[in-house]
């Protein structure tokens, strides 16, 4: 007998994203945020719902040196869509 429990819950765990799709989604209103010590994606301002993937830190460190996304000037570290997009 095959179990089916972790095709479940598959939906709800963050999948990875790349640096392409990281700048779409922050272009369009979505922000990357830290919670727990993992960078969280989420498609709008508010981080209590719709987060749909995780990133990682070299990577919006790289996308921040292109220019492709900032920080945010709050205490918690948070990125958006940068200024030349």
């Amino acid at each position: 007998m095959i179990r089916r429990i972790r095709q479940k819950y598959t939906a709800a765990r963050p999948r990875p994203i790349g640096g392409e799709e990281v700048v779409r989604i922050l272009s369009r209103g979505g922000m990357v945020q830290e919670l727990r010590g993992t960078l969280y994606v989420f498609r709008g301002r508010d981080c209590r719902r719709m987060r749909i993937g995780r990133v990682q830190l070299a990577m919006m460190a790289q996308l921040e040196a292109e220019g492709a996304v900032r920080r945010d000037d709050t205490d918690a570290i948070r990125y958006l869509a940068g200024m030349s997009r």
